[in-house]
């Protein structure tokens, strides 16, 4: 083991430490508690940061702000190791506020078994998620940006299958997947330039590896110990570099080189004992392959995979005439008409007029989550001349036809699992995709979902058996009457709306009229702040008092607003009003 790898270990030690200091991201002013999260509030720079969870949580929900003596501040990172050795979180809501993930953030949160890295996140610490042996699949968004410094980020996590990297990645940290023994594929993004040492040593189910041309460093050890590893792709000009990576030697290795035209050529420069053929793909990195070398004097068979390039015959049949762009081998099918079979084979001869994939897949989502949950198929034209009609189900029931690809469930779709998939057509051929479920779930507690029957955004903030509230955080989109319901409904439970949240309203241009229900107690500051057009106000709470109304919640609304008070309250919501800046010519009248 090389000297510079020798610091995981001391590290760990230094981690474990680590766990009673405070986060140094912020100068922490306050620690608050919210649930089973601490959070960090620096006042000066107006953010929060998370900053320990406890030990038995399970299902993290983290907040996108916190609020501190009366005043929000943005959640805007997770601290360094916030969760370390949470055994028994399993999943964790991370909102788009945050920006960064500390080292170490959740390193030993061996049961975590998914996590959605939102896009807002622009940076992962070294060690984030090292031994989180329970996490199958990890998806790192295009937002975020990897150094040499952000080593091991999934070390050790046992059970990782696979591995999506941003598009735009320049370097592949060291470590980044070292000693996952389930990692079974990855595809190094074309824009890297440099691999770090050990990024995916001990990989033992990577079987293929691909190095695209614009890598010009490989380091030390970067594929030891992946002993499954049967064929690596690299640049020729990298051949030096790469007899120091400890490539197994079960492992065929071929170089390419970009040719003037944009093409590849092949050349053969290690093969293990007892191989008899390679099978040479038809593209590597986006580019065709042209040509092979390197096998001039040996008995290894050459097999092409999808080289062929296809033409029309000059039969009236039209059938394929084939040939192999790297072997030379040429096809000519027999000459038939074109017939159309039972969905998976349109003709005798092969002849199919598109190809359509997609994948299976369950997918679960909460409701009223505010991006709408897509899925698509790929049909693609065999001479991009098909006219291809698509008709979409759900549940067995036709809901959309015509030339629509993708389909969206729509945002607010009621709590449930529903199963849609597509057939697929052209002429009498057709293909019915595969089934994707989608799952909608009870939002859980603290997080905002858009309830589009209200028209409005909410936040969980009681979900017992007898209690159960929501805040109303802002409305989907501005309109001129606003109605802050007395209850709504999501999951075929009721839900008093108790709260309305800061700022909900703020600098609405739009608003005119707005309606408060009979069960709102509290409203937030600056909740109307700057409604300049708010010429009415009714309010049918009759459970507000001057301390759950925040400051400048009516301040700068229309000079002459009409209020409209419970009979019995009209005095002392007058006074109250006043207090929380709204017009002193404000007309007041009983409802």
């Amino acid at each position: 083991m090389k000297g510079k790898w020798k610091k995981i270990g001391a590290f760990v030690l230094f981690a474990f430490a680590m766990l009673a200091v405070p986060t140094p991201m912020v100068h922490a002013i306050e620690m608050i508690d919210q649930g089973d999260i601490k959070y960090a509030i620096d006042t000066e720079n107006n953010m929060a940061v998370v900053s320990r969870g406890a030990d038995t949580i399970v299902n993290a929900v983290i907040l996108e702000e916190v609020i501190y003596e009366g005043k929000a501040y943005p959640v805007v990172a997770i601290g360094e190791v916030a969760f370390m050795q949470c055994y028994r979180m399993k999943t964790v809501s991370i909102p788009d506020s945050v920006t960064s993930i500390g080292m170490s953030a959740f390193m030993f949160c061996t049961s975590l078994e998914e996590i959605l890295i939102p896009d807002s996140v622009t940076s992962i610490g070294e060690y984030a998620f090292y031994h989180c042996d329970k996490l199958k699949h990890a998806i790192i968004p295009d937002s975020v940006v990897f150094t040499m410094e952000d080593q091991a980020i999934f070390g050790e996590c046992e059970g990782l299958e696979s591995i999506t990297l941003p598009s735009n990645l320049k370097i592949i940290p060291p470590g980044l997947c070292f000693s996952c023994p389930n990692l079974k594929s990855v595809t190094i993004p074309s824009g890297v330039t440099e691999i770090g040492f050990r990024s995916f040593s001990e990989c033992q189910s990577l079987e293929s590896i691909t190095i695209p041309e614009g890598v010009t460093k490989v380091d030390y050890s970067a594929f030891e110990g992946c002993a499954n590893l049967k064929e690596i792709y690299y640049p020729v000009a990298l051949k030096g570099q790469l007899e120091e990576t400890a490539i197994p030697k079960t492992a065929t290795q071929i170089g390419y080189k970009v040719n003037d035209n944009g093409t590849l050529s092949l050349e053969v420069l290690y093969i293990p004992e007892g191989i008899t053929e390679i099978v040479i793909p038809e593209t590597i990195d986006g580019k065709n392959v042209t040509s092979i070398s390197g096998l001039e004097n040996s008995n290894i068979k050459i097999k092409c995979n999808k080289h062929a390039v296809s033409e029309w015959g000059k039969d009236t049949a039209y059938h394929w005439i084939t040939n192999c762009s790297v072997c030379g081998k040429v096809d000519n099918s027999d000459k038939e008409k074109h017939s159309y079979g039972d969905g998976t084979k349109a003709c005798v001869c092969g002849y199919v007029p598109f190809t359509l994939k997609m994948e299976e897949k369950n997918i679960t989502a909460m409701y009223g989550e505010e991006k709408m949950i897509t899925f698509d198929v790929t049909a693609t034209a065999t001479f991009g001349t098909e006219k291809i009609m698509y008709e979409w189900f759900e549940d067995g029931k036709s809901i959309i036809k015509g030339d629509v690809p993708s389909f969206g469930v729509p945002i607010g779709k009621e709590v449930g699992t529903y199963t849609y998939y597509c057939k697929v057509s052209c002429g009498a051929y057709s293909v019915q995709s595969a089934d994707v479920k989608v799952t909608i779930t009870v939002p859980k507690k603290g997080k905002v979902f858009c309830h589009t029957r209200s028209g409005g955004k909410y936040k969980i903030v009681k979900n017992s058996k007898k209690k159960k509230e929501v805040t109303y955080v802002k409305p989907m989109n501005a309109k001129k009457t606003e109605t802050i319901p007395d209850t709504i409904k999501v999951g075929g439970a009721t839900y008093k709306v108790t709260g309305i949240a800061a700022k909900a309203f703020q600098k609405n241009r739009k608003i005119t009229k707005v309606t408060i229900g009979t069960n709102v107690t509290s409203i937030g500051a600056k909740a109307f702040y700057k409604c300049t057009k708010l010429k009415s106000i009714h309010i049918k709470s009759k459970k507000l008092t001057t301390k759950k109304v925040g400051s400048k919640a009516f301040a700068n609304t229309h000079k002459k607003v009409t209020v409209k008070v419970p009979k019995k309250k009209l005095n002392t919501y007058k006074k109250m009003l006043k207090t929380k800046g709204i017009s002193t010519k404000a007309k007041y009248k009983k409802l």
